[in-house]
């Protein structure tokens, strides 16, 4: 167990240093959500990923949830805005 602990102290001073978000997918491991900022389904981690100003988006799932979050982050940057994307992301409330 203190090998789980030293790794999670690791992630989290990486996280900070690099101005990281983590997002985990509900089907990932106990550890992997404990350690994730929010933890949800593709879509919601896709919201997740277009409202976070981290400079570094971990996601932990399969790669085309990485490539989802990727695309709609790169929209909201590009536009400024995500209104151009709400046929494919809707904000939270």
């Amino acid at each position: 167990m203190a090998a789980v602990q030293k790794l999670t102290v690791s992630i989290k001073k990486l996280k900070e240093a690099r101005n990281a978000i983590i997002l985990a997918h509900v089907y990932q491991r106990g550890e992997v959500q404990d350690i994730a900022d929010y933890v949800g389904d593709s879509l919601d981690l896709s919201r997740k990923a277009v409202n976070t100003k981290a400079n570094v988006i971990v996601l932990c799932g399969v790669q085309f949830m990485a490539e989802t979050a990727a695309s709609v982050r790169y929209m909201a940057d590009f536009t400024g805005s995500t209104s151009q994307m709400s046929g494919y992301v809707k904000q939270s409330p």
